[in-house]
């Protein structure tokens, strides 16, 4: 059984470029999500063509820290609907 000082999840860029949630219905977003120029551009360039959701980042999260993620090591996940893959 972990303790609590076991560390689960460390995610680190190779780039060293900041995580962004551009794609995901947040407070940040707020201000995209209420122009509909904005969202119309984005939604054409997001393979799933809209916004994810912050459950959608939370799941990600809850399976890093559970046991099914015990031989996960050295990746970073995109929770992002397949926006970097393009």
């Amino acid at each position: 059984m972990p303790s609590v000082l076991d560390v689960r999840v460390t995610l680190t860029s190779e780039d060293k470029q900041p995580l962004t949630l551009t794609d995901t219905r947040t407070g940040m977003t707020r201000s995209i999500l209420e122009n509909p120029e904005a969202m119309a551009y984005l939604e054409e360039k997001h393979p799933f063509r809209g916004f994810g959701e912050p459950e959608d980042i939370a799941r990600a999260a809850v399976f890093l820290a559970s046991d099914d993620a015990r031989w996960v090591s050295g990746i970073g996940l995109p929770v992002d609907g397949g926006y970097t893959a393009q």
